[in-house]
Parts: C-alpha cells; structure tokens; sequence
C-alpha cells in the first residue's frame, strides 16, 4: 500500500516534466487523412448583397415598379428588314427575312445558360421585379398578329421585336456575353439598360466577374509510396448562377443610381 502511493507521488510529480520533454523534442502524431469540407458560403467581396437589393427595392418602388424585358446574350436588333419574295401561292406570298446583320454570339451552352439566367434572374424575382421573357411576348405578338389577319404569317422580325417591348415591358435589358481569355469564366459581359418609350439609355457598363473570395478548399493528407503527403486541391471556380447573381448585383446597384 506504501508502495502505490510512493509510485502515485512520483508519477505526479514527473508527469509534467515529461510532457515538457516531449513538447520540446517536437514529437507529433501520425498525421490522419482528414475529408476535405464544405466550402462555406460568403458574401461576394465589396458587395453587400443586403444593401445593394435594400438600395434597389427603394428605387424600383420610386420608378413605379416597371416590367424589364430581358435579352440573353443578344442586342436589340436595330437594323431594317430585308424582304425577298420567294413565290406566290393562292395570293398567298411566302416571305423570306434576309438579316442585313445576323448575330453570331458565343454562350455558356444550354445548361450553363439557363443556370446563369436563373442566378441573374432570382434576386429581381425576389424583389418583386417584373421580369420579362423576350422571346415569350414575340409569340404572342406573333400569334395575335395571325389572329388578326385570319392567317399565319411570317412576320417581319424586327417589328414583331418592337412591338413586343412597347405592348410588354417599359425598359429592356441587354447581356451580351463577349469572349475574354483573362477572365475566370472565359467571358465578360456587357450590359445595358434602355427606356422603351423614349431610347434614353439608363445603364451601361462592362464586367468581368471575379470570385477572389471564394475559399480554397482546405488540405487534405493522402497516403503515396513516401509516405504520408498534404495536398492542395484548386480553389473552387464560379458556376454560372453564381456569375449571373454578381451581375445582377451590380445591374441593380447600376439602376439604383438613376432611379
């Protein structure tokens, strides 16, 4: 029983030089492989997302909430009509439209577009704008021109456009999608906001989204031939929602300014 208390006594009073021992001859634990987490979501760097849709919900309400058609990836076509009758049928003419400049423009494909257009879309949806689908009021511009006449044409392209946006929308959204290799999505974009009525230009301006703030995924250790060894994975790159939220972002702060 003097025994055990004498070895008590004596680890309690060595244990702790042991531990400076220990600390001091650098001593560390195999290293574990650990999954790599989650990035963790942050608020763009120099955007303050409150209080860029705080800002624009206030100038929306004071320009008497307009309805905004939008055009993806494409300009409002400002050049006239070429006609070129084909043949007549019945009293009937076949027309075919020759664009005088045709619009050739690269995009972010099917899927990355429409992931885009939906991250540009959600916050004005969100904040009760009233978004418009351009090629959705051409239908029905079309379809009521048909109606009209007692039988389907093929319209003039320009003018069903026009008379889509001043029987639809009250200002119209330009995003033109511009090949830049320096940029993280391989694009840059410009933008621009029109007023239906008039032409007066509200907004324009270019951006090239960069995602400095997004964090690197932290390091994991991987078991290899020598042992165990840290890795690095890439820092995460910007998925087209993501690059259609930031212009959104500044498209309202841009709008914000003037309304």
């Amino acid at each position: 029983m003097k025994f055990s208390a004498r070895a008590l006594l004596i680890n309690w009073v060595l244990l702790p030089f042991t531990a400076v021992q220990l600390q001091a001859s650098g001593a560390q634990q195999m290293p574990m492989y650990t999954q790599p987490k989650p990035p963790v979501e942050r608020p763009p760097a120099g955007i303050d997302k409150t209080s860029i849709t705080s800002d624009f919900s206030a100038a929306y309400e004071r320009a008497g909430k307009p309805k905004i058609a939008v055009f993806w990836n494409r300009k409002f076509d400002d050049q006239l009509s070429q006609w070129e009758a084909t043949q007549r049928i019945n009293m009937n003419q076949q027309i075919t439209e020759t664009r005088a400049q045709r619009q050739n423009r690269s995009g972010l494909g099917e899927s990355g577009g429409f992931d885009f257009s939906a991250g540009y879309s959600q916050d004005f949806i969100l904040n009760g704008v009233q978004l418009i689908d351009r090629p959705a009021v051409m239908r029905f511009v079309e379809r009521k021109t048909a109606m009209e006449t007692g039988r389907e044409t093929v319209a003039d392209y320009q003018k069903v456009e026009a008379d889509a946006l001043i029987g639809f929308a009250d200002y119209f959204n330009e995003i033109v999608f511009v090949e830049r290799q320096d940029s993280e999505i391989g694009f840059e974009f410009l933008v621009s906001v029109k007023e239906v009525s008039s032409g007066r230009v509200v907004a324009m301006f270019r951006s090239n989204p960069r995602f400095p703030e997004k964090p690197a995924p932290e390091p994991v250790w991987l078991v290899t031939d020598n042992g165990y060894q840290k890795v690095y994975p890439e820092r995460m790159k910007a998925t087209p929602g993501e690059v259609g939220e930031r212009l959104a972002l500044e498209t309202m702060g841009a709008l914000s300014k003037v309304w």
